[in-house]
């Protein structure tokens, strides 16, 4: 199996658990970035918001998503359009801020 097919194989199962250890799990192993403090639920919305830019998965998987999404307050795009909440710095910092900040 290529490298690519592992990840899009992993990744895919991680998204269908919607599950935080998977998701830290996969970030580490596949050096991705992620930021050093989870804020509330953003991870399981990251996890949504992802789903729902794959082909692999289904309507009915990303119609769960989209309600997911949208009873908890979250927009369906991939976008930051608002400064960070804690440092105020927009996008990611690489910083030693533990919301923005990536973690190394």
């Amino acid at each position: 199996m290529t490298a690519i097919r592992a990840f899009n194989k992993e990744r895919d199962a991680m998204l269908r658990s919607l599950d935080r250890g998977q998701l830290d799990r996969f970030l580490r192993k596949w050096k991705q970035p992620r930021p050093r403090k989870w804020v509330d639920d953003a991870w399981l919305g990251a996890m949504h918001k992802t789903r729902l830019q794959i082909a692999s998965f289904t309507e009915a998987e990303k119609a769960v998503s989209r309600t997911w999404l949208a009873q908890h307050g979250y927009s369906e795009e991939i976008k930051r359009d608002r400064p960070c909440p804690n440092c105020g710095g927009i996008g990611a910092s690489h910083s030693d801020c533990f919301v923005c900040g990536m973690a190394t």
